[in-house]
């Protein structure tokens, strides 16, 4: 029967597992915060969220936030979350074609947002980045939006 990965001898999942913490730099390019109502999770909010990243050895996380995927929070709060801690979070924006009364002042803001911190971010890492272009002005017609990766 094969072993779970944490159970591999010499593995990083085994090493973490173990010790609770990760001894190489964590960088989770792909996180959600805030409640669900069909995913549990146990710490939901930022501070929460932070605190056990900090324990465990996460240097960067860069999430969506569940409330602004539905509409319900606008990025402006979901930057004023990253703004509290910036060592650790940065945001995806999100732009909503159900929100259509607010894609274009969406995009326009995105630039204010964290030009300096993406630079930043990836002179740090070595990681090399992907855009997204999203057509805003074809919105209103799913048939016509366009995704550039």
């Amino acid at each position: 029967m094969k072993k779970a990965v944490w159970e591999q001898p010499g593995s990083l999942a085994e090493a973490f597992w173990k010790n609770g913490i990760a001894d190489i730099p964590i960088y989770d390019m792909h996180g959600h915060m805030g409640s669900h109502n069909a995913i549990y999770f146990a710490r939901c909010e930022a501070p929460e969220m932070v605190a056990h990243m900090r324990r465990i050895g996460v240097r960067r996380l860069v999430f969506s936030h569940h409330y602004s995927l539905m509409g319900s929070f606008r990025n402006q709060r979901v930057h004023a979350i990253t703004a509290r801690f910036p060592d650790i979070l940065r945001m995806y924006v999100s732009i909503s074609p159900h929100q259509t009364d607010f894609i274009a002042e969406d995009l326009d803001q995105y630039d204010s947002m964290a030009p300096d911190e993406l630079a930043a971010f990836l002179k740090e890492t070595g990681i090399s980045t992907c855009g997204m272009h999203v057509n805003a002005k074809e919105f209103d017609n799913p048939a016509n939006q366009t995704f550039d990766y």
